[in-house]
């Protein structure tokens, strides 16, 4: 079997069908640049490898994780908002390393460190800055509406 036929297509090596080369995940080691298998048949591989010893395969995540912790973060930061670690690290200095709002530094009841959420414009995906849970939470329960903050300000204040 040829790796890549002239006509952009390629025999996969579990289900032998000819498929075109947008059907193949990435594989840097082989001559082609392609995997070896069709992306379902890869997932049906990759199903039955990790039924055989999940514990084994959680276990390495685990490790993979611990060793590489802005990894995940990483990824989660630059999908979600469009920001790097890099970013994330510059608002919280610029903000004195707490909350946008109250100041808090992002720890639990325990001192450990927790990250401060990221907070952002629903309509247009704008980050505004890094806000504790609590800040958080409250400007989402208010819709991020300035005029409902202003109208729980004003009966803060006339109910003291």
């Amino acid at each position: 079997m040829s790796p890549l036929s002239a006509d952009g297509m390629k025999v996969c090596v579990s289900c032998t069908e000819e498929k075109p080369v947008s059907e193949f995940g990435r594989r840097v080691a082989s001559t082609d640049g392609l995997a070896f298998r069709c992306k379902p048949c890869m997932r049906d591989y990759s199903k039955a490898i990790y039924a055989k010893n999940p514990e084994k395969y959680r276990a390495d995540a685990r490790e993979y994780n611990r060793k590489n912790p802005n990894r995940l973060r990483s990824g989660v930061l630059q999908k979600l908002y469009g920001i790097t670690v890099e970013d994330y690290a510059e608002m919280l200095e610029a903000q004195g390393g707490g909350c946008a709002i109250c100041g808090i530094r992002g720890e639990d009841q325990n001192g450990r460190v927790k990250n401060l959420a990221v907070d952002h414009d629903h309509a247009t995906g704008a980050v505004r800055g890094l806000l504790c849970h609590l800040c958080n939470r409250a400007l989402g329960l208010l819709q991020d509406s300035p005029e409902q903050l202003r109208r729980a300000l004003q009966y803060l204040e006339k109910n003291r």
